[in-house]
């Protein structure tokens, strides 16, 4: 294996031909992807997990806020809370959904069945949203909690797992100044996992090279940045990513157009994507895996309404959403977004 660096670089890859995709400034295309808890302490848990319920709370008093459903289109700002949901598709997702408006959309997408498989929060402006994206719930015991403080967090990640639960998914975002946290538990088996938060990048880098060695690989990487500094928080597995993979989380987008194309090239497909601002200029947290060299389709510096284009487009031709990430430039909001089949 060989190691690839950059400004972070968080994995250990040796790179072999598959087939690639393509990624054009804006437009992407290619074949398949994918991408953990505590806050001032690091939180470790390694274990499996099962589940049926759904719970939407806040730990510590602050808004609650809700689990959230997706569509085969994507409506965005406050409508998405209010556009019916379908019946029988494979997933529904909203994007740019107000935070205080998505404890209705998650009444409503439970009252229709569906679960939440991914959030994104992200702010514009001063403003916090999200993006989520729905899949009919299989039946399994779940629990997802957004707009979560460090202690919050750490609290129901310690008694969620004392119950059974594995963490599945985790997204760190701020609202205002504050550092909060969204994040999904499932009653149900699975891989031994490794989840940390509120991580530096010297110590997210010491993290991964740590947990790469016991076969713990990346699922999910978030970055905020509070008064200057930038913090990861994230999820890893002890999974195949296949022959290779690699992961960068100071991506800037010249420097993530670079990175498609180089990993693309090889062979690898885009498994993960993230954005978090640094000094008003957006950072891009992306993973490549020769495991998701399915066919995708990936675009990024998305407006709304392009945004709302290609999900239609891409829905329609069989694709399902890996992940949508919103990002502000200039005081409007701009994606990043992957899909595949």
């Amino acid at each position: 294996m060989k190691r690839v660096l950059s400004v972070l670089v968080l994995a250990t890859v040796t790179l072999s031909t598959v087939v690639g995709c393509r990624d054009a400034g804006n437009e992407s295309a290619g074949r398949s992807g994918e991408a953990s808890p505590s806050a001032a302490a690091d939180t470790s848990g390694l274990g499996t997990g099962s589940g049926t319920g759904t719970l939407d709370t806040d730990l510590d008093g602050a808004t609650p806020t809700p689990d959230g459903a997706g569509a085969t289109t994507a409506p965005t700002g406050g409508d998405a809370a209010v556009e019916p949901f379908p019946t029988g598709v494979a997933e529904v997702v909203r994007t740019a959904v107000p935070v205080d408006r998505y404890h209705a959309l998650f009444k409503q997408a439970v009252a229709a069945k569906y679960r939440p498989v991914w959030v994104d929060g992200y702010d514009v402006a001063g403003r916090t949203y999200f993006n989520v994206g729905f899949r009919p719930d299989p039946g399994a015991a779940w629990y997802e909690y957004t707009e979560m403080s460090a202690s919050g967090y750490q609290t129901r990640f310690d008694t969620l797992k004392g119950q059974g639960y594995r963490l599945i998914f985790v997204e760190s975002y701020l609202r205002g100044d504050q550092v909060r946290y969204a994040a999904i538990w499932e009653k149900s088996t699975g891989p031994a996992y490794y989840a940390f938060s509120h991580r530096s990048a010297a110590e997210l880098q010491s993290i991964v090279d740590s947990k790469v060695k016991e076969g713990y690989l990346p699922a999910q990487i978030s970055g905020v940045t509070v008064g200057g500094k930038t913090f990861f928080t994230g999820l890893l597995l002890k999974r195949s990513l296949g022959r290779s993979w690699v992961v960068r989380a100071e991506l800037t987008p010249a420097s993530y157009q670079t990175l498609f194309n180089e990993m693309t090239g090889k062979g690898l497909g885009l498994a993960y994507v993230n954005a978090y601002t640094v000094n008003g200029s957006v950072r891009f947290v992306a993973m490549f895996a020769s495991t998701a060299s399915t066919p995708f389709q990936a675009r990024h510096n998305l407006t709304a309404s392009t945004l709302a284009s290609q999900q239609a487009t891409h829905t329609r031709a069989g694709y399902r959403t890996r992940g949508i990430a919103g990002y502000d430039v200039g005081g409007t909001a701009n994606f990043i977004a992957v899909w595949a089949k």
